[in-house]
């Protein structure tokens, strides 16, 4: 059901051309649903739950240049700000005429993204379509990192943090944030105390490796250029993406 997109459609009062796109994976179909709201720059995705996967949606607001994942299992929006050559909504639309509800899965470019979660947004900086989107949920900003990167930054974050004398029994460090593994954050908070009283910060082991939040879709656009390099051969003339995404934490350690 387009519960999202219905309910956008009634607070932005205005109308979305819904499409399907039937896309397999393992052996089993499944059915990705997208609704573009031209008139007030909107698209919504709304990906099942596949494979090794989770349910999502994405909402990309072309008025301030943002994608916004939602999580409904921890209750989370992710946002970050989308490609300078970011598809124009009108590509998008023509593109998911054009393949007539199914996905090219023949030929397709591939997305990887590692999300890191970061610091909340001021919310007085986002859209009434975003606001609606994300309901209630905590929306967090994120950032692109590899594993390594993230365990380097983390460690200068801890650093500056303690360095600080701060007496915040947080799980940000800095910015980043921590793996609730079952510990609380006090627990976590209290064994990297325990490396600095002994004023040996070098002995925390930061593990970035946690990936809490595994996530696929797919979208196609039409690509006037391609299309007439191809001699515009229909088929050519649509770019077909699957993005796969993680939503990554770090774990931290006293190895004292």
């Amino acid at each position: 059901m387009r519960t999202f997109a219905i309910l956008l459609a009634v607070i932005l009062t205005a109308s979305a051309n819904h499409f399907n796109l039937e896309f397999e994976q393992d052996g089993s179909k499944y059915i990705e649903k997208v609704d573009i709201f031209k008139k007030t720059g909107v698209i919504v995705y709304d990906v099942p739950r596949h494979s090794n996967t989770s349910a999502m949606t994405l909402l990309k607001d072309y008025n301030l240049r943002l994608n916004v994942m939602k999580d409904v299992v921890q209750k989370r929006c992710y946002v970050y700000p989308m490609e300078k050559n970011e598809p124009t909504l009108d590509s998008v639309e023509k593109g998911f005429e054009m393949v007539k509800g199914k996905f090219p899965s023949n030929k397709f470019l591939v997305n990887q993204l590692n999300m890191f979660a970061q610091d909340e947004v001021d919310t007085s900086t986002l859209s009434k379509a975003v606001i609606t989107f994300c309901q209630n949920y905590k929306i967090l900003n994120v950032e692109f990192y590899s594993e390594q990167q993230a365990e380097k930054l983390m460690q200068q974050k801890i650093k500056q943090h303690f360095s600080t004398r701060s007496k915040r029994r947080d799980v940000h460090v800095g910015s980043f944030m921590a793996c609730q593994d079952g510990s609380t954050m006090t627990e976590q908070m209290n064994d990297l105390v325990r490396c600095w009283n002994a004023k040996r910060v070098d002995m925390i082991k930061t593990r970035c490796d946690i990936k809490y939040w595994k996530i696929c879709g797919n979208n196609v656009h039409f690509e006037t250029l391609t299309c007439k390099a191809a001699g515009n051969e229909r088929h050519a003339c649509v770019i077909p993406e699957h993005t796969r995404a993680n939503v990554i934490c770090c774990r931290n350690k006293c190895m004292l």
